[in-house]
């Protein structure tokens, strides 16, 4: 399976899959996916990861973008659309190039909202990893712990632990089927929280929950094990999962002591 990994920042988990994939190699395995391609939106530690691992960085500054076309408002859902058609060409001719196919495109820690063009051009080939158990629905039947700061939110709230959703993205924010729930992982900061201590914590979340969400889901998906029917429910091997998808660690309301 050829993946397309898109980042913002540290690139932390597109490096983790870059390691699951060498141990795959070091073991004598035959990994069921690969790195195809990096792309980025912004100079960071993703340009360096590929050079690294000789994967292609495709590399489209939105700032420049934004400048260029003398646009005002950055959110705006036309702006978005206009930028992502010039990445559709981007990623299409990278992967024409170094001839390969896109199976699917990973949102490892990329900062930016994908557009509904982004989205039906690469029609359920999108999952992303987001740091809060997004199987948690408020009284209003809304998914509680979403958007940026959803770790802080679920620790201020009073939340004791927190794990990782991997989800197949659609046009609305942190809404897509969820696909994934990884390990939990106990806050052992002091109360109340604090911002700081939140960004702390999820530090330890990627290690502990990201990455281990992030490789089953492509697990999952490599081997035709995970199906979405048209209502959106999740099988796995052909067994219907709950709202939080599989479970890495269900334990029985048991917090593991990570």
């Amino acid at each position: 399976m050829n993946i397309v990994a898109f980042g913002s920042g540290s690139g932390s988990n597109i490096q983790a899959l870059i390691e699951a994939y060498n141990r795959e190699i070091e073991n004598d395995n035959l990994p069921g996916f690969e790195i195809k391609a990096i792309f980025t939106d912004r100079m960071c530690r993703c340009h360096e990861i590929g050079m690294q691992s000789n994967i292609p960085v495709i590399y489209h500054s939105f700032s420049k973008f934004f400048e260029e076309n003398e646009l005002e408002d950055r959110k705006d859902p036309s702006t978005r659309e206009a930028y992502d058609k010039e990445v559709i060409d981007l990623v299409e001719e990278c992967a024409l190039e170094n001839d390969f196919e896109i199976d699917l495109i990973v949102l490892a820690g990329y900062m930016r909202l994908v557009s509904s063009a982004f989205l039906k051009h690469f029609q359920n080939k999108v999952i992303n990893i987001h740091p809060a158990d997004l199987s948690v629905i408020d009284s209003e039947g809304n998914r509680r712990f979403t958007g940026a700061d959803a770790v802080y939110l679920a620790l201020s709230e009073g939340e004791t632990r927190t794990r990782s959703s991997v989800i197949l993205v659609d046009e609305h924010v942190d809404a897509g089927p969820v696909l994934v729930s990884g390990p939990w992982l106990r806050y052992h900061e002091k109360f109340p929280v604090t911002k700081d201590r939140a960004k702390m914590h999820q530090e330890k979340q990627k290690e502990h929950s990201d990455w281990p969400a992030l490789n089953k889901a492509i697990e999952l998906i490599s081997t035709g094990k995970l199906s979405i029917d048209v209502e959106g429910r999740v099988y796995v091997d052909k067994i219907l999962q709950s709202s939080a998808g599989y479970e890495m660690n269900n334990t029985g309301g048991q917090p593991t002591t990570s």
